[in-house]
């Protein structure tokens, strides 16, 4: 009866054996070309005990290990904090679209046409009807 070394290897498990040694090189404990000499290995590896070869200076994989980098932190599109994002973004154009205005207009020496209504204006009130549309009901359970 075979072992679990003597198991034949899939592509998976040859792609999660690279996957850890880039894991490991990510962390300094291989080279550039230790870590491309055990990849080649790795991909020419047939049974179980040819990764086991591969790993055997290296220590045991953690959970650190594991996801050696932080995952990016993403905001629910109805969360809070995603409502606060969207209204100081608001917020900064508006500021940017007035002070060019107030640039303009007393550069010319007179006040101009307030075109930053425009922009302010369908922009903000998009926003606040979204929000009250969003907005949990009296009541509701959510």
């Amino acid at each position: 009866m075979p072992t679990i070394s003597d198991l034949r290897l899939s592509d998976a498990d040859r792609g999660e054996a690279v996957s850890v040694l880039g894991q490991h090189h990510a962390l300094g404990r291989l080279s550039l070309d230790e870590f491309n000499e055990r990849v080649d290995a790795a991909y020419r590896a047939v049974t179980q005990s040819d990764l086991e070869r591969l790993f055997a200076d290296l220590p045991a994989r953690t959970a650190v290990d594991a996801q050696p980098f932080r995952q990016p932190v993403t905001v629910p599109v109805g969360s809070c904090a995603a409502s606060r994002q969207r209204w100081r973004g608001w917020l900064l154009i508006s500021v940017v679209c007035l002070v060019v205005w107030a640039a303009t207009s007393l550069g010319s020496g007179h006040v101009l046409y307030f075109w930053p209504i425009w922009v302010i204006g369908p922009w903000g009130m998009a926003m606040a009807l979204t929000r009250l549309s969003t907005r949990p009901r009296a009541g509701s359970r959510t």
